[in-house]
C-alpha cells in the first residue's frame, strides 16, 4: 500500500566488534520519511516498543518481537495532521502510555496523552490546550497507584521557559501540577514516589566569556506535587550547561550527569553529588581533557548500588559527524571503563536509556546516513560490562494479553472530546530580566532550505546566535550586530539540515533567548 503511513522497513545487521569475541546487537528502522527516535521501552513479553517522530506527519509506533522484528505498527494521527511522540511508558495492564504534541496549522502546539491496549487499540486520548505552546522534551511514567506523572516545557524564550510537571489519575484528568524554571530533560520516581526532576535553569552569566546561561538544576516532589527542594547548581561559578539525569546514590542523595562548559566551545561529561535536600557536595569530570570537544551525556542507568552505567555523544569535529560513548563509574565518580561505539556509515545520536529486565541496556536515538543525508531509528542493546548484545537465541514464548489478531498497520486519532484547558502563570524565581524585551521572528516556518531571523529591539551590543538539533547537539553559529535602531535580520542555511525540529540560542550581553523552527 502507497501512502505515507505505510514505510518499508530495511534492517541492517552488521558486526562491529570491541574485540574478537564482542558482538553487538543493532538495528536501524528506515523508510520514505525520515524518522527521529525518542524513546524504545521493553514490553512485559520481553519485546519492544519503538517511537519514532516526524515532526513533518503523523508520528508512529512499532511493536516488535524480542528480536527487535517489527510485529505492528501505528500512526498517530490521521494524514495532515503533524504530531511527535515525546516519550512511551509500559503501563500496568500490560499496554503503553504515550506522550506528545500536536501540531496546529500556525505550528502551534498542544500537549496530549494516549493509551493504547497490549494489541495496539486505542482505550482513551486526552489533548491539554494551554495558552501557550508545550515544548519538545517531555516524559511520562506511572506511580504504583495507578496515576500518572508526566512533564513538557512551555514558552518560546529564555525568560518564558518553563517547566511543567502534572498528574493525572488513570484516565487522564488532572490532579495537580507543578510550575518550575526547569527546563526538563529527565524524571525519576524514587521507592517513596517522589519525583526527581532533572534538567537546566536560567541563571544570569557571571562573565562575557560563558558560554551559556544555562545551569544544571534539580527539583524534588512529594506525591502532592508539593516541592521539597529546587537546587541550581553553579559550584564555583563554572558550571554552564545542560544536565540530563538523575540517580539516587547509596550514600543519601543524588548524582547527577551533565554535560557542562569548560571553556569556549568544549563540554565534557561530568558528575555531580548531592545531599538529600539538593546541596552540592562533589563535581568530577568524566571526560578526557585531552580530547575534550562537546560531549553529552543523556542517560545515567544503575547497575548496582554502587556501580551505574551512562550513555554520552560525542562530537567527532568531522563535519558534525557523532559517536556514542559508554561509560561505567562508581558512586564515587570513579571512571571504570570508558567505549567509544561509531559506525562508517552513520553519525549516531542517542536519546533515552532504560534498563531491560535481564539488567542490560536498550539505548534508542536517531542515526544519519552520512552517505545520503537521510535518518532513521537505531536501537542497541548493551550489557553492563560496556559489550554491545548478542541476539536473543530464538524467540520468547508468552501469554499474549490480546484475544484475536492483531493488525499489521492502522491509524489511531488524537480526537478526545475531553480537552483539558490549562493555564501556565509567567515564570516565577529566576534572575532578574530587564522589561523591555526584543521580539523575534522566524520566516518561513517550517522551512526547507533557509530561513530568515528577524529581531527588533536589540540594542547595539553584538549578538551570537548558535543552532541545535532537538537533542542539543550544536549545528552551526552565526554573528551579527544589531542596526543603529536595535534591528536586525540574518538569514539562515538549512540545506545541510535534515527533517525535523531544531532551535536557535541568541545570545546578546548578559541576556540569552530561545526560538524554535522545523525544517520539512
Amino acid at each position: 500500500m502507497k501512502s505515507i503511513f505505510s514505510l518499508l522497513f530495511i534492517f541492517s545487521f552488521t558486526c562491529i566488534c570491541f574485540s574478537s569475541s564482542a558482538q553487538y546487537w543493532q538495528k536501524f528502522y528506515k523508510g520514505n520519511t525520515p524518522l527521529n527516535c525518542s524513546d524504545a521501552i521493553e514490553n512485559y513479553d520481553k519485546g519492544f516498543y519503538i517511537i519514532g517522530a516526524s515532526y513533518t506527519a503523523p508520528s508512529t509506533l512499532y511493536k516488535t518481537d524480542i528480536n527487535g522484528n517489527i510485529l505492528w505498527q501505528r500512526s498517530i494521527g490521521k494524514q495532515g495532521d503533524t504530531t511527535d511522540i515525546g516519550a512511551i511508558c509500559a503501563t500496568q495492564d500490560g499496554g503503553i502510555l504515550i506522550l506528545g504534541n500536536r501540531y496546529r496549522s500556525n505550528w502551534a502546539s498542544n500537549l496530549y496523552l494516549l493509551k493504547i491496549n497490549a494489541c495496539g487499540e486505542k482505550e482513551w486520548s486526552r489533548i491539554y490546550t494551554a495558552n501557550v505552546n508545550s515544548g519538545g522534551i517531555c516524559g511520562v511514567k506511572q506511580y504504583k497507584n495507578g496515576d500518572y506523572v508526566f512533564y513538557c516545557d512551555y514558552g518560546g524564550t529564555v525568560k518564558d521557559y518553563m517547566g511543567v510537571v502534572y498528574c493525572s489519575n488513570a484516565k487522564g484528568s488532572l490532579k495537580w501540577q507543578y510550575y518550575s524554571p526547569i527546563d526538563n530533560n529527565d524524571m525519576y520516581i524514587d521507592s517513596l514516589s517522589n519525583v526527581i526532576l532533572t534538567g537546566h535553569a536560567y541563571f544570569r552569566k557571571i562573565d562575557d566569556t560563558s558560554h551559556y546561561d544555562f545551569v544544571y538544576a534539580l527539583a524534588k516532589l512529594d506525591t502532592s506535587g508539593k516541592q521539597d527542594f529546587f537546587t541550581q547548581y553553579n559550584i564555583n561559578k563554572k558550571i554552564y550547561g545542560y544536565a540530563f539525569s538523575t540517580m539516587p546514590s547509596k550514600e543519601r542523595g543524588y548524582l547527577t550527569i551533565g554535560s557542562r562548559s569548560v571553556g569556549g566551545l568544549e563540554y565534557v561529561s561530568s558528575l555531580l553529588k548531592c545531599d538529600s535536600n539538593g546541596n552540592p557536595q562533589w563535581e568530577t569530570i568524566l571526560t578526557d581533557s585531552a580530547t575534550a570537544s562537546e560531549e553529552s551525556p543523556h542517560s545515567l542507568s544503575k547497575i548496582n548500588d554502587s556501580t551505574f552505567f551512562i550513555s554520552a555523544t560525542t562530537n567527532l569535529e568531522t563535519s558534525n559527524v557523532y559517536q556514542l560513548k559508554f561509560i561505567k563509574i562508581t558512586d564515587k565518580g570513579e571512571v571504570l571503563k570508558q567505549v567509544p561505539y561509531q559506525t562508517s556509515t552513520y553519525s549516531l545520536n542517542d536519546y533515552r536509556t532504560h534498563r531491560t529486565s535481564d539488567g542490560k541496556f536498550l539505548i534508542s536515538g536517531t542515526a544519519l546516513n552520512l552517505a545520503t543525508g537521510t535518518t532513521s531509528m537505531f536501537v542497541l542493546k548493551v550489557n553492563s560490562d560496556l559489550g554491545i548484545d548478542s541476539f536473543y537465541p530464538g524467540h520468547y514464548v508468552y501469554d499474549s494479553l490480546c484475544s484475536s489478531s492483531v493488525a499489521k498497520t492502522g491509524n489511531i486519532l488524537i480526537d478526545s472530546p475531553d480537552t483539558i484547558y490549562i493555564t501556565v502563570p509567567k515564570r516565577t524565581g529566576i534572575a532578574a530580566q530587564p522589561e523591555n524585551q526584543p521580539v523575534f521572528s522566524l520566516f518561513p516556518n517550517p522551512a526547507k532550505d533557509h530561513i530568515l531571523l528577524s529581531a527588533s529591539g536589540l540594542g547595539q551590543q553584538r549578538i551570537n546566535g548558535t543552532v541545535y538539533d532537538a537533542l542539543g547537539n550544536k549545528i552551526t553559529e552565526f554573528h551579527a550586530l544589531p542596526d543603529p535602531s536595535g534591528q536586525m535580520t540574518q538569514t539562515i542555511d538549512l540545506t545541510k539540515l535534515s527533517k525535523g525540529m531544531y532551535f536557535i540560542s541568541i545570545g546578546q550581553g548578559t541576556n540569552q533567548y530561545l526560538q524554535k523552527f522545523v525544517v520539512e
